[in-house]
């Protein structure tokens, strides 16, 4: 088996150093042996796991869901039933976040549309009547 140097696997799993220190820190990789000069050696199955990670923060998950996510997994059994459950609460998560951002989408739009109409809001009423003005 391959092993590198942190710097290196880091380079290769596309991450910074600082992240990859967090990860160690944190418990989402395992703690890595050192060199007898006290250079950390991470093996080449590291990658998968950094893989593993990267993908499922680009899938919107937390570091905490993914730990939970890894706590599935117990030797080569993976409980797919828990897996299920974190995936369908990350799934209404985003539903709910998209119905917010739709909101969000809808105020900027009625906003946007009503702009330049005369409103009752002094602020508002400042700001337009002092555009244009230096």
């Amino acid at each position: 088996m391959k092993y590198y140097l942190r710097g290196e696997i880091a380079k290769i799993a596309g991450i910074n150093v600082e992240t990859l220190r967090y990860y160690e820190k944190n418990k989402l990789i395992p703690i890595p042996n050192r060199t007898s000069k006290g250079y950390r050696l991470y093996s080449e199955d590291i990658l998968i796991i950094l893989s593993f990670i990267k993908s499922a923060k680009s899938a919107g998950f937390t570091l905490e869901q993914i730990r939970n996510l890894f706590s599935a997994v117990n030797g080569l059994h993976i409980d797919l039933n828990y897996v299920e459950e974190l995936i369908d609460e990350k799934l209404v998560e985003i539903s709910d976040k998209i119905i917010e951002l739709k909101s969000v989408e809808e105020d900027l739009k009625y906003i946007k549309e009503n702009l330049y109409q005369p409103h009752e809001c002094p602020l508002c009423n400042a700001f337009n009547n002092n555009s244009g003005k230096k």
